[in-house]
């Protein structure tokens, strides 16, 4: 019997951290995504970018791509990302990978009924969390399940998670998008797009809203809808040639909202909470969403 769904995660690069976050998304998959009795009903593609100071190499054995092989996933993606317009370098990679990942959902749509596209620190935490979610799906007749990010007063649909069904694919468009005056501010957004679902066919969209019973930070460390987490920080790259040139929230800072870095001092712990998340990553999910903690995953 042939799986039911396939995930696409996007990923900075080939670096050790990287790895780091693909087997913990592994992990969190194969403890949520099953038939009930632990067979998984997936299977998992990787779309991996680098620059030239971040390529693998030669004899590198956490900096070599061919290591996302041999850990339950297929390797579908080895590019510079780089995608035309004035962008930050990470949303540019994103727009690459999130366009790869659709291609190849595309090519093997036959073989799926549905599509699940991740960021690299992004995962399902809800056990069997698919069911319920098409439940509320087909209720109301929706064609994807989404993150909206309200917390930083967007009204764009966020890709970091993004459930859809086959007949979707069509829709969606993976770009760099401008939307006049359109956050919560009526400032113009102009960051990674989704296609036709953020206008046309909005009311076919079921959003996944944070619902994070403790909060960490006002953005970062996300529950959504109470059946996936988005840490935020996974594809920060703090250091660069030697020095600290920012933190991984400054393009909050720089960008157009400023609200949510006004309670974060410089001091702020983003390293320990990372550190803290990767010595028990169910635990410490489980702590911030704390509604349902015997419907988490564990292992």
């Amino acid at each position: 019997m042939g799986k039911r769904l396939l995930v696409g995660a996007t990923f900075r690069d080939a670096q050790e951290d990287q790895l780091r976050w693909l087997d913990t998304q592994l992990k969190f998959l194969h403890a949520t995504t099953s038939d009930g009795v632990g067979e998984p009903i997936f299977d998992h593609v990787s779309s991996v970018n680098w620059d030239g100071q971040y390529a693998p190499k030669e004899g590198n054995k956490h900096g070599d791509i061919l290591e996302y092989d041999s850990r339950d996933t297929k390797l579908i993606s080895i590019s510079s990302g780089r995608v035309a317009g004035k962008l930050a370098p990470t949303s540019q990679q994103h727009i690459s990978s999130l366009q790869r990942l659709l291609a190849y959902f595309k090519e093997n749509r036959e073989n799926y009924e549905y599509f699940l596209f991740l960021d690299n620190d992004a995962f399902p935490i809800r056990r069997l969390w698919m069911d319920d979610l098409l439940s509320k799906m087909n209720e109301w007749n929706r064609d994807i399940a989404i993150v909206i990010r309200s917390e930083n007063l967007e009204v764009r649909w966020h890709a970091s998670v993004l459930f859809c069904r086959r007949s979707a694919l069509d829709h969606l468009d993976f770009g760099l998008h401008h939307i006049p005056k359109a956050d919560l501010m009526c400032v113009d957004e102009h960051d990674v797009g989704i296609g036709e679902y953020q206008h046309g066919q909005r009311e076919k969209v079921w959003p996944l809203i944070r619902t994070n019973a403790v909060n960490l930070h006002p953005v970062q460390y996300g529950v959504y809808f109470d059946m996936f987490y988005h840490h935020g920080f996974g594809g920060a790259r703090n250091i660069r040639k030697g020095r600290n040139i920012h933190k991984p929230w400054d393009t909050l800072r720089w960008g157009r909202n400023m609200y949510a870095t006004q309670y974060i001092d410089e001091h702020y712990p983003w390293q320990e909470h990372t550190k803290d998340f990767m010595k028990d990553p169910a635990s410490f999910v489980s702590r911030l969403a704390g509604w349902s903690v015997d419907k988490y995953a564990t292992f």
